[in-house]
C-alpha cells in the first residue's frame, strides 16, 4: 500500500542531495576551524606566557575544554579582540576528527608545549588546582 504523503523517488533523491551536501559543507567549515585552531594555539600561548589577567582568562578557557573544569564563557569578552578570535577557533575546533587529523586533549596541550615549552605546560595544568 503506497501512502499520499510518501515522497516520490525524485522527492527523495533530492532529499538525499541536500543532506549530504549540507555535511560536506558542515565537513569543510569543522576542517577549517580546525586549521584555524592549530594556528591560535601558539598565539594563545604567546599571550598565556605573559601571565597578565587575558593569560588566567585564556588558560582558564582552555583547560575547560581540555579538563572540563567549569568557566564561564562570557569571560571570554574580556579578552582583546584577536585572543578573542583565537579562543573562538579552539572552541570551534575542539573535538573534531577528520580521519588521521583531529584537535582533541592531546593535540592542545602539544601545541601548548611545543609552543611555550614544559614551564606553560606546567602553569596551564596547574590551572586544575586553582580554585
Amino acid at each position: 500500500m503506497v501512502l499520499d504523503d510518501e515522497p516520490t523517488a525524485e522527492e527523495r533523491a533530492a532529499m538525499l542531495k541536500s543532506f549530504f551536501g549540507e555535511v560536506s559543507a558542515v565537513t569543510k567549515e569543522r576542517i577549517a576551524a580546525m586549521e584555524s585552531a592549530f594556528l591560535a594555539v601558539p598565539r594563545l600561548a604567546e599571550a598565556m606566557a605573559q601571565r597578565t589577567d587575558q593569560s588566567y582568562t585564556i588558560r582558564k578557557l582552555l583547560f575547560s575544554l581540555w579538563n572540563g573544569k567549569a568557566a564561564d564563557v562570557s569571560d571570554v569578552m574580556t579578552l582583546d579582540w584577536s585572543l578573542r578570535k583565537d579562543v573562538c577557533a579552539v572552541i570551534l575546533a575542539f573535538g573534531f576528527e577528520d580521519g588521521p587529523r583531529k584537535f582533541w586533549y592531546d593535540e592542545l596541550i602539544k601545541l601548548l608545549r611545543d609552543a611555550g615549552g614544559y614551564r606553560l605546560e606546567k602553569w596551564f595544568v596547574q590551572e586544575g588546582d586553582e580554585a
